[in-house]
């Protein structure tokens, strides 16, 4: 057993341009919840604001945009220049979103509306984290720097290394090729699979009866479940899915699915299950990191043909300056899955979590299996490391960072079939029209109104002339307007109205959908219908039904 690392808990230091001491008070409040302690040091004028980053080093910047006789546009510019690794976070109340985008094309970091401070710890957490990569980054451009300036006295030593930096570079290029690539046509694939899965389950429950349709159905909808997992795959690979995590009990969701991942290696193969004692909560999506898991498992069955041992443990880390896992430093929650077979050579293993490849033969594996648990490590703020030697097995390790609050209840599960839910007047938005058509027709076989809108624009403008529905189910990404953006305009105008955001791909500021309830496409009647009931139930709204 590793001895602990010290927790790096210095605080960071802030410097913030505000000329409101009221306004700053409340900031600091919430910057008071984010993940590192602050010292926040307030200027108001240009002068004290140059002073301040030429004596001094800060880790993050945050300005107002409208001063008095100074402007957040003009800080961003002298900020650049004075300090331009530092991370700058404009936190305003005048805002809008072309300003916002402009100042995000000329190097500000995020922003964040005053109306919304609850972002800020979130958003002050992400700004450091990517300021430590970048850092990271920095330090392996400047190793491979003196690398070369010492090529001449170590000339065939070097060149092996420097091979082998531009090796890595070259393989960090390939997958971020394949992300953008996978991110960019995952939205068209997941448009084309909702009016898929919705017009099969509506089939199913109307020609129930039909046993030979129910085949054909049932055989269809099987194929469209498999694209759907195959495109999850490719979205967590890339880091663009969407996400919903919360605080889990990571050693009672192993012990949840026990059975399922016995029925899937087989009974050849021991399960074992080891937890040290007081486990903090993991922050991570609860289903996806049981699809992670199920992915390993499955790793591990086809490791072990002739059977052996796969061992669960899970204990909790903390992460320092002297911890070899390249983490922000903090507290972590380690999921082991531990296998007796077969094991991967060096290469091997070097190419492990590239999407498609597959030491399994044709027609024996997507290769996405790994790919998936790195990528849903990675995007929930952790990592994917792995060990093997041939004939000895192999191990992969989760870290997770540790959630602030309490695990949830995981035996709390989630209603089966179509939950009954009365009437509602329902506005739906969506760009794509074979979308929008097919979801209107599952939300009306539900016996909801349904009032179509193909833009945010389109659905404001009917929202103006007097439509008051109970519920806005919207795309996410949408010409001209976000269906983030809508939801947060809709919230202005109608304060309580409930939004459902409906997304198979998180690409742009994935933060803006953090408090928003998502659905993720393509989507089933009863997921859908299910959104539907918990939204309504919790808001207490008095569905006032089809005139």
């Amino acid at each position: 057993m590793n001895a602990r690392p010290t927790v790096d808990l210095s605080p960071i230091r802030v410097l913030h341009l505000e000329d409101s001491a009221i306004d700053a008070e409340l900031i600091g409040e919430y910057l008071r919840r984010a993940a590192r302690p602050c010292t926040v040091e307030r200027v108001w004028s240009r002068a004290d604001f140059v002073r301040a980053l030429e004596e001094n080093r800060y880790d993050l910047i945050i300005a107002d945009h409208q001063l008095p006789a100074f402007d957040g546009e003009a800080a961003l510019a002298i900020a650049r220049e004075i300090a331009p690794e530092t991370p700058f976070v404009f936190v305003s109340g005048t805002l809008g979103e072309d300003v916002a985008v402009e100042a995000l094309k000329r190097g500000a970091t995020d922003y964040v509306v005053k109306q919304r401070l609850h972002r800020l710890p979130a958003v002050v957490d992400r700004a450091l984290a990517e300021a430590h990569e970048r850092s990271e980054r920095r330090r392996a451009e400047e190793e491979l720097r003196r690398l070369n300036e010492t090529l001449e006295q170590r000339i065939v030593t070097a060149i092996a290394e420097r091979e082998a930096v531009l090796s890595q570079l070259a393989e960090l290029q390939k997958m971020e090729a394949v992300g953008q690539l996978t991110g960019g046509v995952a939205h068209d694939f997941n448009n084309l699979l909702t009016p898929i899965v919705g017009s099969l389950d509506l089939l199913r429950r109307r020609l129930e009866g039909d046993d030979r349709s129910q085949r054909l159905i049932a055989a269809a909808m099987q194929g469209a479940d498999r694209a759907k997992t195959l495109v999850q795959r490719l979205l967590a690979f890339a880091r663009r899915q969407v996400l919903e995590p919360r605080a889990v009990d990571a050693h009672a969701l192993i012990e949840g699915m026990i059975d399922l991942v016995a029925r899937t290696v087989g009974s050849q193969i021991e399960i074992r299950v080891t937890a040290a004692p007081d486990l903090p909560p993991a922050r991570v999506d609860p289903g996806q990191l049981e699809l992670a898991l199920l992915n390993l498992a499955v790793n591990a069955r086809d490791a072990m043909p002739g059977g052996g041992t796969l061992r669960f443990a899970i204990d909790a880390h903390d992460v320092g300056p002297d911890h070899g896992m390249a983490l922000r430093h903090g507290r972590y929650v380690r999921i082991s899955a531990c296998d007796t077979g077969c094991g991967m050579d060096e290469e091997t293993l070097k190419r492990a979590i590239e999407p498609f490849y597959s030491t399994k033969g044709v027609g024996k594996g997507t290769g996405l299996g790994l790919s998936m648990v790195h990528g849903l490590a990675a995007q929930s703020g952790g990592a994917l490391h792995l060990e093997s030697t041939p004939g000895r097995g192999t191990c992969a390790e989760m870290w997770l960072p540790v959630a602030n609050e309490a695990a949830e209840d995981m035996n709390a599960g989630t209603p089966r079939g179509v939950p009954a839910t009365p009437p509602a007047v329902i506005l739906l938005v969506d760009d794509e029209e074979r979308v929008r058509a097919g979801t209107a027709e599952l939300l009306a076989d539900l016996g909801h109104s349904v009032t179509e809108a193909s833009s945010a624009t389109h659905a404001l403008s009917l929202l103006r002339d007097g439509l008051r529905p109970d519920l806005v189910i919207t795309d996410y990404l949408m010409p001209g307007m976000t269906g983030a953006d809508l939801a947060a305009e809709v919230q202005r105008l109608f304060p309580g109205m409930p939004v459902l955001l409906a997304t198979g791909y998180a690409q742009l500021a994935g933060h803006q959908m953090a408090s928003l309830p998502l659905l993720a496409k393509p989507f089933r009647q009863a997921e859908l219908a299910g959104r539907i009931h918990e939204l309504l139930a919790e808001q207490g709204s008095t569905i006032r039904g089809v005139a």
